[in-house]
């Protein structure tokens, strides 16, 4: 009477195509004005859609645009590394 042990194993990988999946790849390779042809078109089909304009939340006067600018370069140099602009001295002796 002999004993047989058998170990397999069966590793596999898919990709499942959702329509979500679908729809961003058709999304991402359309240009700028087919993307805006595109979004034009589903905003006629789909009456639950509305359009939105970013633009509308943005300040009108020079003043408050100004702060805004500011502030922006200001946190954008926050980021930037702080460089050491003195000159390196060596600590030998020059002879």
């Amino acid at each position: 009477m002999a004993i047989e042990l058998k170990q397999s194993l069966k590793l596999s990988q898919q990709l499942v195509m959702t329509p979500q999946l679908q729809q961003a790849i058709k999304l991402l390779q359309l240009n700028r004005i087919e993307l805006a042809q595109h979004c034009q078109n589903e905003l006629l089909e789909n009456p639950i859609l509305e359009e939105f304009d970013l633009r509308m939340d943005m300040p009108d006067d020079e003043q408050t645009k100004e702060k805004l600018d500011r502030a922006n370069n200001e946190q954008i140099l926050r980021c930037m590394p702080i460089r050491n602009k003195e000159p390196k001295t060596s600590t030998g002796k020059i002879t």
